[in-house]
């Protein structure tokens, strides 16, 4: 949910730097954006199942259990570490995603180096353009 949320926004933060940059393309730096986008957002999930498999594995003493869903263990998100781990690990593929078409606008569309300001520069005006389109609504 959160990730289909934030692909329509890098979609369109892709598309304002294409057009800012003149690419005659835009809808093609568009489509690379996303795509890279949705290909580190996998690998980060599939991190994530790994990571949460370990964390399952070790805390069950090496047995991956099969149990029906609607038993609770004492490991199951019961603490404030397990609430922290479960939130980062749900909004760090969004997050990377972001990071990663960042790169690719930063690099392929702008052809800037990479810092900080470069990586991220944009967002505001996009959601204040986003903003302006509903009041001239």
């Amino acid at each position: 949910m959160i990730g289909g949320i934030v692909i329509i926004l890098v979609a369109i933060w892709m598309y304002q730097a294409a057009i800012e940059a003149g690419k005659e393309n835009a809808f093609l730096w568009v489509a690379a954006g996303t795509a890279v986008f949705f290909i580190a957002q996998y690998a980060l999930v599939e991190i994530n199942v790994y990571v949460l498999d370990s964390i399952k594995d070790s805390r069950t003493g090496g047995l991956l259990e099969d149990r029906p869903l609607t038993s609770i263990k004492e490991y199951d998100r019961s603490g404030i570490t397990e609430v922290l781990l479960s939130s980062f690990l749900e909004l760090a593929p969004p997050l990377g995603g972001v990071i990663a078409a960042g790169f690719v606008r930063t690099m392929f569309v702008l052809k800037q180096p990479i810092t900080l300001g470069n990586l991220f520069g944009g967002i505001k005006e996009m959601f204040v353009k986003i903003g302006r389109s509903f009041k001239d609504a």
